[in-house]
């Protein structure tokens, strides 16, 4: 679990039941282009394998070209991760933008903290955290 706890990033409800989080993962079904069938065959198995996890499609998430922002090496799909409660499904904590996913360690990466963190930004893999912050960046 993370040490840090911030109003965007509380805490699991349930601190040391990591991959029992109740959570949405919507993902971009526009800006994926190849690489968008790994990742979300990569995605259905994941939320298969939870408990309460959904896994939904959207068209790009981010307004256009996610993740890229006019930069051609940041391009590939985003995806927002909620986590929520397991019998209301209501939300609890922020929104989390994951991504620009373009490799395979990538998407590796966002397999391992779905399944086994408390979905906070700071568990989150490096490479991954880019557009949440460039996210939260926007929003200042």
């Amino acid at each position: 679990m993370s040490r840090f706890s911030t109003p965007e990033n509380p805490p699991s409800p349930d601190p040391g039941e990591a991959g029992m989080n109740a959570f949405t993962v919507l993902y971009c079904g526009t800006c994926g282009g190849d690489r968008e069938s790994a990742l979300v065959s990569a995605l259905s198995r994941a939320v298969g394998r939870s408990a309460h996890g959904v896994l939904a499609r959207a068209t790009c998430l981010l307004g256009g070209a996610c993740g890229s922002a006019g930069e051609t090496q940041a391009e590939g799909p985003v995806v927002l991760v909620q986590r929520c409660d397991r019998l209301t499904r209501e939300p609890r904590g922020g929104v989390v933008t994951v991504g620009p996913v373009r490799t395979t360690p990538d998407v590796n990466g966002l397999i391992r903290w779905l399944e086994t963190s408390d979905l906070t930004v700071d568990e989150l893999p490096m490479p991954l955290r880019r557009a949440h912050y460039k996210r939260v960046a926007s929003l200042n």
